[in-house]
């Protein structure tokens, strides 16, 4: 399917390679493997506990604020690696600004949810 495609609830998806700025697929330069677009999802309660019991939640940044927790979680995931899509048409949240609209929202193997651009999807 094209980047154009309609992607409905329940296809079954992949995430499309990352594009360099000259127009080729962008590559790992240690492994020559293809690089998918990178897919996010909210933090949940256990990430956030984890988080506070590490030693990056401790202390001050170097402008003397506390530190905060990043409110998504990030991931690459691999070229072959399929989704199933829960929700074709969302606007979801991607950092502390507001949502971002033009998502589809898809569950990975796991049963995880995730967040991808609608555009990386075929």
């Amino acid at each position: 399917m094209s980047a154009t495609a309609t992607f409905k609830k329940g296809h079954i998806v992949s995430i499309a390679p990352e594009m360099r700025w000259d127009g080729k697929v962008k590559t790992d330069y240690k492994t020559g493997e293809t690089v998918c677009n990178r897919i996010w999802r909210d933090r949940t309660e256990e990430d956030h506990a984890a988080w506070s019991a590490s030693d990056d939640s401790k202390g001050m940044t170097s402008g003397g604020d506390t530190k905060l927790d990043s409110p998504s979680r990030w991931r690459t995931p691999e070229a072959d690696e399929v989704f199933k899509i829960v929700r074709s048409r969302v606007a979801a949240r991607q950092g502390w600004g507001n949502p971002i609209s033009g998502c589809a929202e898809i569950v990975d193997a796991d049963g995880v949810h995730w967040f991808v651009k609608r555009s990386h999807l075929h």
